[in-house]
């Protein structure tokens, strides 16, 4: 008997184990503006980089600033197409502390990346790439938002993200200013897939299409209590079948 009731403590006390531990932890969360670096690119993690195109064309930034526009705490990545402006495409966070405001950013707030993308004829878009450093269930939540103007102009700017650089699984276009685009998406993903989270000219030019995006990825894991009951169940089977003779 005691040896029965031994095994069921046993599955209760690996069960949590066996299904893994991130199944009793607190949700995982990948937030491109908290996350930001311009250390590195891939960042320090390597699950965001920061690029120009999607997919296979997909092309790493590789000039880093801390002072962009002139601004201590503007931190910025850009490419290599020259443009009114310097060079392009842009993606920049704003870690001065409070709302900045720079050329033709009005106001650029700390919750946002800023993406502008390269000049007419390159179609270059500004890229924000997320890679899913393991496989699971995740929720990918944010939203895009017209951020540059001058002169009464508005960005005008097609916006989508694409999974392992073919499957859209969200697209839309921005007119205006400090008007979200929000989505919410709940996705599988395998270790290595690739998310990308693109800004484009709208066809009609890149000027003054700066855009501001929001992405939080969240990865959906088993509720600790579940498991937790599950491995109860088992020390709680031994314990019965105790009582009831039948170990």
């Amino acid at each position: 008997m005691l040896r029965r009731i031994q095994f069921y403590a046993f599955l209760a006390l690996i069960f949590p184990a066996a299904v893994g531990w991130d199944a009793v932890r607190a949700d995982i969360i990948y937030d491109a503006v908290n996350d930001f670096s311009v250390a590195a690119n891939p960042g320090v993690d390597g699950v965001w980089s920061y690029g120009a195109g999607v997919g296979s064309s997909f092309t790493l930034l590789s000039t880093s600033n801390m002072q962009e526009l002139g601004v201590d705490g503007l931190w910025s990545w850009r490419g290599a197409v020259s443009g009114s402006g310097g060079l392009f495409p842009v993606i920049m966070a704003n870690k001065t502390g409070g709302v900045a405001t720079a050329g033709e950013l009005p106001a650029f707030p700390t919750d946002l990346l800023f993406l502008h993308p390269s000049p007419a004829g390159t179609n270059e878009e500004a890229t924000l790439r997320w890679t899913a450093p393991n496989a699971g269930v995740f929720l990918i939540e944010g939203h895009f938002e017209g951020l540059q103007s001058d002169n009464g102009s508005t960005p005008t700017t097609d916006v989508r993200i694409v999974l392992n650089g073919s499957e859209v699984l969200f697209s839309g276009s921005i007119n205006s200013l400090y008007v979200p685009l929000t989505f919410s998406i709940s996705q599988s993903f395998a270790a290595g897939d690739i998310l990308d989270f693109a800004i484009g000219d709208g066809g009609n030019g890149n000027g003054k299409d700066g855009t501001g995006l929001a992405a939080i990825v969240t990865r959906a894991v088993p509720e600790a209590p579940s498991v937790l009951l599950i491995a109860m169940g088992f020390l709680g089977v031994g314990l019965r079948a105790a009582r009831q003779g039948t170990v």
